[in-house]
């Protein structure tokens, strides 16, 4: 079975959501997932259409550590499913224009698939979209994520926080994707000490160029890749979003008020 897995917190812009769970469904049939500490009634009415299954979780178990709860959820997701099956985990504010699930089928032997940028950044990949195989070892693999996010021990995660000053930002941010940046670093040792591959499937499949370091040029590239259809998986990243209300962006959803579009 093929599933895919979003978290969806209180007053994140719905239009991003329905944009993008609306391109999903275009190219895939698989099964949806999407955490959430609550959704209005009619952004749930509206989903439901695209046949998705809501994972319903206390605010108390969110507040403050929104983070660690999607990996939370995640975990317990895994325990599911079969050893065969296949989970892509995915931010909410991506726009999916091919079958993102081609990388389990190009990647065979692939327990986890991270994306790179195809761009220089101090952290190598971003974990906004990445891929697991749901197996004994990945099931443990998550277990450890988990583990490392309560009580850090894994010293290249430690030393990746440590560097750049994120244990501040305790259980509501950054662990995830400094826990995958440390998994990329670390490969070969994930590799041999946890029975897990992990494969790069490419930035086409996590297409994100940074507003923040390059202005303007991002939203051209970001244009120019959906125009080609280039890429597979746009990740509208900080101020990317708001392409989704400008009028030649295909097939956006903007039924509900404007709102937030950041992460805080």
């Amino acid at each position: 079975m093929k599933y895919a897995f979003f978290a969806y917190w209180q007053n994140i812009d719905a239009n991003m959501l329905e944009t993008c769970i609306a391109s999903l469904r275009r190219v895939s049939d698989c099964v949806i997932y999407i955490a959430t500490d609550g959704v209005p009634q009619e952004v749930e009415e509206r989903l439901n259409f695209y046949k998705v299954y809501w994972l319903r979780i206390p605010v108390n178990q969110v507040r403050k550590r929104r983070a660690t709860c999607k990996i939370e959820v995640l975990n317990n997701l895994m325990k599911q499913m079969d050893s065969d099956d296949m989970i892509i985990v995915s931010d909410v504010d991506v726009v999916f224009i091919k079958d993102p699930f081609t990388p389990f089928w190009q990647y065979k032997k692939m327990d986890l698939g991270l994306t790179t940028r195809g761009y220089a950044h101090a952290f190598p990949i971003n974990g906004g979209i990445f891929y697991m195989r749901a197996n004994a070892n990945m099931k443990k693999w998550i277990a450890w994520h988990l583990e490392e996010i309560y009580n850090p021990s894994w010293e290249p995660y430690v030393l990746h926080r440590k560097r750049w000053n994120h244990a501040h930002y305790g259980l509501d941010w950054s662990v995830g994707q400094d826990f995958l940046v440390a998994n990329w670093r670390q490969r070969n040792w994930v590799l041999e000490n946890k029975g897990v591959l992990i494969e790069d499937v490419g930035p086409e499949f996590n297409y994100c160029p940074p507003t923040d370091t390059m202005g303007q040029k991002a939203f051209d590239m970001a244009w120019k890749a959906l125009e080609e259809r280039s890429i597979a998986v746009l990740h509208l990243k900080s101020q990317l979003k708001a392409m989704i209300y400008q009028r030649k962006f295909p097939n956006a959803k903007v039924n509900f008020k404007r709102g937030r579009m950041a992460w805080a």
